[in-house]
């Protein structure tokens, strides 16, 4: 239910324009596990953390996984949550609704005694919308900055992507910047059983990893393996 009623303060909190969150909201949101997934009750939502003052969001489906950085935003605490999937897609609702009405419009984040999520938008029009989200219950989140340090691929090898996965990175926040930097990687140093993946990087302000189809192969139709995962990656 979306109420008139101003945040209460909090310990863990964050601030950011509402166009800010929309984008990096949006940009990590073509990576969440789908409802026929099996996992989509763990994964299907939207990661919130607070990182070096800023705030990030994150989101995976075991096969790609990104990062999205709230363009200046500020944050107080350790404020860390999984937002639920519904509440994911109310949110990000929400935020496409009132971006087009005013971009640079406020949104205070705090998080309320239950576990929930408060949400506070400082709109002239509606005037003051508070939405208050669900989370999922505590649970450790995989260590997904250790993800984006990985080791470079071997020589001649080559890594392929589905064209789906490819697709999710044509995201606004991506759009006009002239193209992304992706790196080919290798075995991960810590586990050299585990295939390689792809590093995709634009800027400071996003990043992620992209399970290949399969390594050390010729890109021709019919003679892909099964695609590998990034699930035992993220400890899912």
């Amino acid at each position: 239910m979306d109420t008139a009623e101003a945040a209460p303060p909090q310990d863990a909190r964050a601030t950011a324009t509402v166009g800010a969150l929309h984008l990096a909201l949006g940009a990590v949101a073509p990576h969440r596990a789908e409802e026929d997934s099996g996992v989509h009750h763990v994964l299907g939502g939207i990661r919130l953390e607070a990182a070096g003052g800023g705030l990030v969001a994150v989101a995976t489906d075991r096969h790609t996984l990104a990062a999205a950085r709230v363009d200046n935003a500020e944050t107080t605490g350790d404020l860390a949550l999984t937002l639920t999937p519904d509440a994911a897609d109310r949110m990000l609702w929400t935020l496409g609704r009132l971006a087009r009405i005013d971009a640079d419009s406020p949104a205070e984040l705090s998080l309320e005694g239950d576990g929930r999520l408060r949400v506070y938008y400082r709109t002239p029009t509606p005037p003051g919308v508070t939405s208050v989200l669900d989370t999922i219950a505590p649970h450790r989140w995989p260590d997904w900055r250790a993800l984006f340090a990985p080791t470079p691929a071997e020589a001649g090898a080559q890594v392929l992507i589905r064209p789906d996965h490819a697709a999710r990175l044509d995201v606004p926040l991506l759009r006009g910047r002239g193209g992304v930097r992706i790196t080919a990687c290798g075995r991960q140093t810590a586990s050299p059983e585990l295939p390689g993946h792809y590093l995709v990087t634009s800027g400071d302000d996003f990043a992620a990893i992209v399970a290949p189809t399969r390594q050390n192969a010729e890109p021709t139709a019919g003679a892909l393996e099964p695609e590998q995962t990034i699930e035992r990656l993220i400890g899912t």
